[in-house]
């Protein structure tokens, strides 16, 4: 993308986006929270990872899910407040 803020605003909305549709996992009497679908430009997903908001896993290209760091859900519910967004109620 050549428009900064074209791309900028891409990579708020896909925060926005994992944030909105996490869901928790139950596996061996462990809870995993914050997780998503990986269902978005992996160019934007790598640059979260790199900035430590989502973790891909040990195998990034084999997980199809990522977890929202706490770094993450902060940056997320700051763009919930930026876009005058409500909390998803769970």
């Amino acid at each position: 993308m050549k428009n900064k803020n074209a791309r900028k605003a891409v990579e708020e909305m896909t925060m926005l986006l994992l944030y909105l549709t996490r869901f928790s996992e139950k596996e061996g009497g462990f809870t995993t929270e914050n997780l998503s679908w990986k269902g978005y430009p992996f160019t934007v997903l790598n640059s979260f990872s790199d900035q430590g908001f989502i973790s891909q896993g040990k195998h990034p290209s084999r997980s199809k899910s990522v977890w929202i760091t706490p770094e993450g859900v902060v940056y997320a519910r700051k763009l919930l407040e930026q876009y005058g967004i409500e909390e998803r109620k769970e």
